[in-house]
Parts: C-alpha cells; structure tokens; sequence
C-alpha cells in the first residue's frame, strides 16, 4: 500500500553510510572481494547494505552532495570488514520500492497550432503565482507568453 510520505534515508557523510551497512549488512566477499582489493589494497571482508532488508524500513535512500563527496570511493570499516561505496553519484536517490505515488493523474502536454506545447486547461498563473507564464516549441526552447 503506498505511504503518503516516502521514508527517505539520508546518507550525508561517512558515518550515514557505515550506520546502514552495519544496521543492514550484506557479505559480498566473493563479488567484489578481489576488484576492491585492488583498488584499496585491503584485503578483508566487505559489507554493502542488504537492499532489500533497508526497503523493509525505507522508500528511497538519498545521498547529498557533501555525501558524495566525503563517502564515495572510500574504504570504511564496518563490523567484520570494510564497506566501501561505489556506483552513486551526488544528490542521487534511489528508490527501494513503488510506495511513492502522485495524488493526481499526470498532465497530458499536446501540440498546440502555434507550433508551442501547452498543458490543456493549466493556468500556470495559480501554479506559480507572479512567475511568467511560458511554453515551449518543438526544439525545447521557452517561448515567454503573453
């Protein structure tokens, strides 16, 4: 059943990172064993977290910028080895499970005559109030409306 909130887990540093592998830790010593012991030269057991025991807890994992940038590519111990995360890149989330879900149907956006794209019946006006109203034409490029 989908939640109204999605349960983010936010991973903003290190400690973020270790917390999770320790909390939910999956042993995967023979995949990456010899590829992260090259690059580390540690030769030890490795943990990531166990994805689908965190989606049990959370919907998306989100990891910042600053998370990136102190976490990523880093050998870190954890309870019986080292973690290291690899793959992500900066203010990237990831979606454990389908709980998240939007409260309206989507818009349909149609050609319009002139060339541009609209939205029928949306007044961005109400949606952005004060914002200049624009379209787009067939390349992408903002059209600004009267």
């Amino acid at each position: 059943m989908p939640t109204p909130t999605p349960r983010v887990r936010e991973i903003d540093g290190p400690d973020d990172w270790v917390d999770l592998d320790e909390t939910y830790p999956f042993d995967i010593i023979g995949q990456k064993q010899g590829t992260w012991w090259q690059t580390t030269r540690i030769d030890d057991s490795w943990f990531i977290p166990d994805w689908a025991a965190v989606a049990t807890d959370f919907d998306v994992i989100h990891l910042t910028g600053m998370g990136y940038l102190t976490t990523a590519g880093r050998p870190l111990a954890v309870e019986g080895g080292h973690t290291l995360m690899a793959g992500f890149s900066p203010d990237e989330s990831f979606w454990l499970t389908d709980s998240f879900h939007f409260p309206e149907p989507g818009i349909d956006w149609e050609p319009i005559p002139s060339g541009k794209i609209a939205a029928p019946g949306l007044n961005q006006r109400a949606l952005f109030p004060g914002s200049p109203v624009a379209a787009f034409d067939r390349h992408g490029a903002c059209i600004p409306c009267p």
